[in-house]
């Protein structure tokens, strides 16, 4: 048969060698005949030596940037724990100004319910009547003619006065809006 050993590689495994399931006689033969290498294994004393090597390596081995990641990340849990407290903060804040809100609100209520109540029209007549006031007359009626959009003609009763009246009056009103 063959005089020379085939060299087959498979490491451990032997999932590769395809050759063993074929269950014909002249193979099965073969395959008993011949001779397999095998690739070396690790000898006793190459596994002791890695084993005090990795003795020898310091179990907890501190980097720089380890000590730099860890203070960064308790810095960023600080940070989020004062964002929480000041989140807490802003909702105690906005919850009592809810109730003050609430309590405004039904103050108001109660002021309008007064105002209205003490501006009774009837009582007002009646105040008014009693103070000295009276209804206006059709002499003390103006009328604004309002057709056109940009322009406003009043139509009075009262005359008008001379040129100087007129400006009298103009510097009057003008005074009036400077005090």
């Amino acid at each position: 048969m063959q005089s020379e050993a085939i060299n087959r590689n498979y490491g451990e495994s032997v999932a590769y060698d395809l050759s063993r399931f074929d269950n014909r006689r002249i193979v099965r033969e073969a395959l008993a005949n011949e001779a397999v290498v095998t690739p070396d294994m690790p000898r006793a004393h190459t596994r002791a030596k890695a084993k005090t090597e990795a003795k020898a390596k310091p179990f907890l081995c501190i980097t720089p940037f380890t000590i730099v990641s860890y203070v960064v990340i308790i810095a960023l849990v600080l940070m989020i724990v004062m964002n929480y407290m000041t989140l807490n903060e802003i909702a105690v804040d906005t919850s009592r100004m809810q109730k003050e809100l609430t309590q405004l609100e039904s103050d108001g209520a109660k002021l309008l319910v007064e105002y209205e109540r003490a501006m009774n029209v009837g009582d007002l007549a009646t105040k008014a009547a009693a103070a000295g006031m009276y209804s206006p007359g059709a002499d003390q009626v103006g009328y604004v003619d309002i057709s056109r959009s940009d322009k406003v003609t009043v139509h009075s009763t009262e005359s008008e006065g001379g040129f100087f009246e007129n400006i009298e009056k103009f510097f009057l009103a003008v005074g009036g809006y400077f005090e």
